[in-house]
């Protein structure tokens, strides 16, 4: 119950992106937990490999995504420009 990610569910695994539902109230920090995790394991397979993997979070999914930051520096939710 102290993790971020608790209440989290993965749900999607495509090559190397990672879909989870996770609680809204804290999406903003399970989010950068899930990427951190996605770098410890594949540091382990891969060592000689740079690894990097930006968390983002939205209602819905969009290939154009991209992390999204208030004027504090808090991930907050995508959302597509009209």
């Amino acid at each position: 119950p102290e993790s971020p990610l608790w209440g989290s569910r993965g749900f999607v695994v495509i090559h190397d992106e990672l879909f989870c539902e996770m609680p809204e109230e804290t999406a903003h920090l399970a989010a950068p937990a899930l990427a951190e995790l996605m770098i410890t394991i594949a540091r382990k397979w891969t060592p000689n490999v740079k690894q990097k993997a930006e968390p983002a979070i939205a209602k819905r999914w969009y290939k154009s995504m991209s992390p999204s930051f208030d004027k504090s520096g808090k991930l907050i939710p995508w959302e597509p420009k009209r």
